[in-house]
């Protein structure tokens, strides 16, 4: 009998510590589980945040470059996917010359909400600088003592001075306009009067060409570490801050239909050809039809390599801070608007692409001293905005487009500068491109709008 109670009371003892145990399972695969719904709600919840933003900057982007009609999206709302979520973004009267974009994520089950503000009276209902003449300088322009350059278009200077234009007997120049004020017969040494120019004119006021404003670069971008291509194919799908890219072989940057903003403090790009474009080349190539914001701190120099060859240079801003100088070189081909922020870093472009399009593609707004151009950038459209800088165009250099420059020199025997009249068109469709009050003229009947502040 007491045999009996015993094997009774150690079936007890089991069943009491498997009950335990199971309890205990239960708890930490509960616990575990709940980790897991919070790590992937915190993960939506990110997605969702993000993609309001995009919804967000993309309308403000329209309003902005349109804010003539501003007023009429008010009340209005869209809605877009955006990868495998998507934005409901509506429009509403804020009151005191403000604009309320309310704009909500969602990314499956998740949703996040953010307004953000646009404040009238910015500077995008002025009107932009006058972009007719494929030269404007404010001083001086010198063709140098011989060769043949040529400027295919018309040319015009604020100078008055002495010999503020120079020609050699064989180079040319449709119309040439100088400062207000200013003696044709002191202000121009021509040694070839009739075939150096058609006629000169004299400007009916000084002409400002101010720089843009350049944007601060974002703080809140999530820190993503160091991204390779070395033995890779690259992808980002996302907004980021990264310590360093580097591009040895190709990497896709997704930018869907809003903005995509990256960061990095080094973007270094490999040995690899990046033309023509294959799974060995050192490219960036962008899928979607949205915006990169792209901010480099350190150096930019792209050798024989690429940046959204071929495609739209709308599509890409890229905002340099750094104050080594950057270039452009060999086969390399970047089509892209490229904002240099130094006032000591130079930009250099030189040699040409395959023959398609130039080295550069786009607007270079440079806020440095010196712009060299050498090499064939006749294919297609480049304006070079560098309102401070000396631009020296040299060997056999061409550019197809327009330049602002302080002062312009050409002494090479074949240099061309060929004006495009798609210039201002391309100036005009750079999303949130705006100047400091003031210099321009102003739109009748448009107020312009500027980004305001964020809330929830």
């Amino acid at each position: 009998m007491f045999l009996v109670n015993k094997k009774g009371s150690i079936l007890v003892s089991v069943l009491v510590v498997v009950v335990v145990l199971t309890i205990l399972g239960v708890t930490l695969g509960s616990a575990a589980l709940n980790d897991q719904r919070q790590a992937k709600r915190q993960q939506k919840n990110n997605e969702a945040f993000y993609l309001a933003r995009s919804g967000a900057e993309a309308v403000a982007a329209l309003l902005i470059k349109n804010p003539e009609d501003a007023l009429n999206y008010v009340g209005q709302t869209t809605e877009s996917t955006l990868g495998s979520g998507r934005f409901v973004v509506s429009v509403e009267n804020g009151g005191s010359d403000k604009i309320l974009i309310h704009s909500t994520g969602y990314s499956g089950d998740y949703s996040e909400k953010v307004t953000l503000t646009l404040v009238g009276g910015g500077t995008s209902g002025y009107k932009l600088p006058e972009f007719d003449l494929a030269l404007f300088c404010n001083n001086g322009i010198d063709f140098g003592t011989s060769g043949s350059s040529q400027i295919v278009g018309d040319a015009g200077t604020n100078s008055i001075a002495k010999d503020a234009v120079v020609f050699p007997w064989s180079a040319s120049v449709g119309n040439l306009y100088i400062g207000p004020g200013g003696d044709p017969s002191k202000v121009v040494k021509a040694t070839n009067p009739s075939g150096n120019y058609q006629k000169i004119e004299n400007l009916a006021d000084v002409r400002v060409y101010p720089l843009p404003i350049f944007p601060d670069f974002p703080n809140d971008l999530p820190p993503r570490g160091t991204l390779s291509t070395e033995s890779v194919l690259g992808f980002i799908s996302e907004d980021g801050y990264y310590d360093k890219i580097q591009i040895k072989r190709p990497l896709t940057i997704n930018v869907g239909n809003g903005i995509r903003k990256i960061r990095v403090k080094n973007l270094v790009y490999g040995s690899s050809g990046g033309i023509p474009l294959t799974d060995w080349s050192s490219t960036i190539i962008i899928e979607g039809t949205g915006v990169l914001e792209l901010y480099v701190e350190d150096g930019f120099n792209i050798n024989s390599a690429s940046l959204n060859y071929g495609g739209d240079p709308g599509q890409v801003m890229i905002y340099y801070n750094g104050d080594n100088n950057a270039s452009i070189t060999g086969s390399a081909a970047v089509c892209a608007c490229f904002f240099s922020y130094s006032s000591t870093a130079s930009f250099t472009v030189a040699n040409g692409g395959d023959g398609s399009y130039s080295g550069f593609k786009g607007v270079a707004f440079i806020n440095g001293k010196s712009v060299t151009i050498s090499g064939n950038n006749e294919a297609d459209v480049s304006v070079i905005y560098a309102p401070n800088a000396k631009v020296s165009v040299l060997g056999s250099g061409r550019i197809k487009g327009a330049v602002v420059a302080e002062s312009y020199s050409s002494p090479g025997a074949n240099t061309r500068l060929i004006y495009s009249p798609e210039s201002r068109k391309m100036l005009e469709d750079i999303p949130l491109l705006k100047f400091e009050p003031g210099f321009l003229e102003p739109i009748d009947g448009a107020s312009g709008y500027v980004l305001g502040g964020w809330s929830d």
